[in-house]
């Protein structure tokens, strides 16, 4: 039965192997005609030119695999769903005019991928892949496909983030971190916490550890 099991799954991988390397394809061949526009952030060409390193790994996996599981198929299902928004991305900004690429870049990855860059996607696809490495038998390529995400990494991003400020309540026991970028407000225990606050006057602590402000 489980021999059974593991050759259906092994059939199912070829599939989406095959279409996200089309995907992968496509995406890079849409970027080719914008490679040298100097508009767009060095991360976005770089991005350009790793859907080839993850492709070329993908086309070596061999037909027949062994330990393939139903969390395998899910990966490949995420890298090609990653692999077409690229495409989409890539395709939007090659069809823009030279002086609105960046503008179309901006608007397709917010339409396309909730904000993710083509960095974000590639990253995203390269580790998937990284970690399906035995499995696929493409180990030769991990060590290439990690260097491309720790240089994608490292780079500045195609797009600047929008910064955003949050609120944060902890009541109860248990620790709380604010997000990075702000003063760090850590609440550890029971009791009340109030980050961002300004208080004026005393402050008077019961038994219990509360903060009560006065007057």
């Amino acid at each position: 039965m489980t021999a059974s099991v593991d050759s259906t799954l092994s059939t199912a991988v070829e599939p989406y192997i095959r279409r996200t390397v089309t995907a992968l394809r496509s995406a890079a061949s849409e970027h080719d005609p914008v490679k040298e526009d100097t508009t767009l952030q060095e991360a976005f060409h770089e991005a350009g030119r790793t859907l080839p390193l993850i492709q070329k790994a993908l086309e070596e996996s061999p037909a027949e695999l062994q330990g393939v599981t139903q969390k395998t198929l899910e990966s490949l299902r995420e890298c090609h769903v990653k692999a077409e928004i690229c495409k989409a991305i890539f395709l939007a900004v090659a069809d823009a005019q030279p002086e609105k690429r960046q503008e179309a870049y901006k608007e397709a990855v917010q339409k396309r991928s909730k904000g993710r860059t083509v960095e974000e996607l590639v990253i995203g696809i390269a580790t998937d892949i990284c970690g399906l490495g035995e499995i696929l038998v493409i180990q030769k390529h991990v060590e290439g496909l990690r260097g491309a995400i720790d240089r994608l990494s490292k780079m500045e991003p195609s797009l600047p983030k929008a910064k955003t400020d949050g609120v944060f309540n902890n009541y109860g026991t248990g620790d709380q971190l604010n997000a990075p970028g702000g003063t760090v407000n850590k609440s550890t225990g029971s009791g009340n916490q109030f980050p961002g606050a300004n208080f004026s006057g005393s402050v008077y602590f019961d038994k219990e550890g509360s903060r009560e402000h006065g007057p």
